[in-house]
């Protein structure tokens, strides 16, 4: 198959397959980079090469055309190029970095202050705190750290941001250290 640079020209101007086909259109510019065009006309960016642990070839669905810009498919394509250099399937490393993303939403400040809270200074009977000012404290908590640090994974938060914290409470208060 003869390769062809792609541009966003070309690739408007492919015509749908004829029925119960499909065609490719490979980039000249990233080798394994093609464009499979279907008889709907839908154009998927597709790459082509053997990835580590397949005797065979194969090709693997980058995206839709429209939904992938030809520049992000192609970055895409380098990406995972330079993976299977190192021997790493892109498929494995895409799924690694979905699962540390999840890790780090699911360690977010909020949620280990809560189970903290829950576990250790209210306990299973709110109504017979653990700690006797429990529920103060919680209170307290959540209005002075959950607004800074809530959302953020709790590896995020570093040494200076608990001093910089620290400092604004002693020079402004906590209410002025909440509105800094």
């Amino acid at each position: 198959m003869a390769r062809q640079t792609l541009n966003d020209r070309t690739l408007s101007a492919l015509k749908p397959a004829r029925a119960g086909k499909r065609y490719e259109k490979r980039d000249s510019v990233v080798p394994g980079l093609l464009v499979r065009v279907t008889e709907t006309g839908k154009r998927t960016f597709m790459f082509q090469t053997r990835f580590p642990g397949d005797a065979q070839p194969t090709r693997r669905a980058i995206g839709e055309y429209g939904a992938v810009s030809l520049d992000k498919a192609r970055q895409t394509a380098r990406g995972w190029i330079e993976l299977i250099r190192k021997g790493v399937d892109p498929k494995i490393q895409k799924e690694r970095e979905r699962i540390e993303a999840q890790r780090k939403r699911e360690n977010t400040f909020s949620a280990i202050v809560d189970e903290y809270f829950q576990k250790y200074v209210i306990g299973p009977k709110p109504d017979k705190p653990r700690q006797r000012q429990g529920l103060g404290v919680k209170k307290q908590f959540d209005r002075v750290f959950l607004p800074l640090w809530g959302r953020r994974p709790v590896t995020d938060i570093t040494r200076h941001d608990i001093l910089k914290l620290i400092e604004a409470v002693r020079d402004y208060g906590t209410a002025g250290a909440l509105a800094a």
